[in-house]
């Protein structure tokens, strides 16, 4: 698959997450573009949030996911990945938080497509900063921009 169709892949598989402040779809293919794996964001089996049951960090400010119970669809699709060492691309609607961040430096992931940078730059600037190429797509599979 190319770059543009694993982006409307996330897109489509956000709606499926169990996070109301955020839907988020993330998936990690390999060198070759071969899908590995996918995550949504959602709190664990457990542990509710909803709309009419919101977690703690359910209103926080944009960046602030310090209270919210969702575990991040990066986190999900990296535990969910039946062969890791062949991670490459990770797919994902914002830049990775500070917290994803650090788990994806222990992985081979060594890109990272995104539309939006996160309201938080910390975690984009720590995987510059560490080689990995991120890669702001600007919706384009939309046509609006490039990589």
């Amino acid at each position: 698959m190319t770059p543009e169709t694993y982006m409307r892949l996330i897109r489509t598989l956000a709606h499926a997450g169990g996070c109301p402040r955020r839907q988020v779809g993330a998936l990690l293919a390999d060198v070759h573009q071969t899908f590995l794996s996918s995550g949504v964001n959602g709190p664990p089996p457990l542990l509710v949030c909803n709309d009419a049951q919101p977690c703690a960090g359910r209103y926080d400010p944009k960046g602030n996911s310090s209270r919210c119970l969702a575990i991040h669809a990066e986190v999900r699709a990296i535990v969910a990945c039946p062969d890791l060492r062949r991670a490459h691309h990770l797919y994902v609607p914002c830049t990775p938080c500070f917290a994803c961040a650090k788990l994806i430096l222990v992985t081979p992931i060594r890109e990272v497509w995104a539309d939006e940078v996160y309201a938080d730059t910390s975690g984009m600037d720590l995987l510059i900063q560490q080689g990995i190429t991120i890669h702001l797509t600007e919706r384009i599979s939309d046509g609006q921009g490039d990589s």
